[in-house]
């Protein structure tokens, strides 16, 4: 049996965690997205956005997250229904990695190719 702290317990069954909320707002920060109001509950889903993109983030303490394609489905569905380009993010640890359709990369590639011209 396995005795932990009640915060930690908490955290563990509360996905909407202080730990989770203020990455996600930091991410948030960090990328120039407005954070989703009630994420996760309610039609919207996703956790943030901004004119262009529709992003749902995930933040782990572990080495593996398990993504599922039916979260990426959620993500890409909610985006076209705003017009918007869906974004996957994942935070390992200080890592952040992000999860593309084929068409928005290649469309990110031909636009950084312009840039260089």
């Amino acid at each position: 049996m396995i005795i932990l702290p009640r915060s930690q317990l908490k955290e563990l069954l509360n996905p909407h965690s202080k730990r989770g909320f203020r990455n996600e707002k930091n991410h948030n920060k960090r990328t120039g997205l407005t954070s989703t109001r009630g994420s996760g509950r309610g039609k919207q889903k996703a956790d943030g956005f901004d004119a262009h993109f529709l992003e749902e983030h995930k933040d782990t303490r572990s080495k593996q997250y398990a993504l599922k394609f039916a979260e990426l489905q959620k993500v890409e569905q909610q985006a076209i229904d705003v017009n918007k380009t869906p974004v996957f993010s994942i935070t390992f640890g200080e890592q952040v990695y992000y999860v593309l359709r084929e068409v928005d990369f290649v469309l990110f590639k031909q636009v950084m190719t312009e840039e260089e011209e």
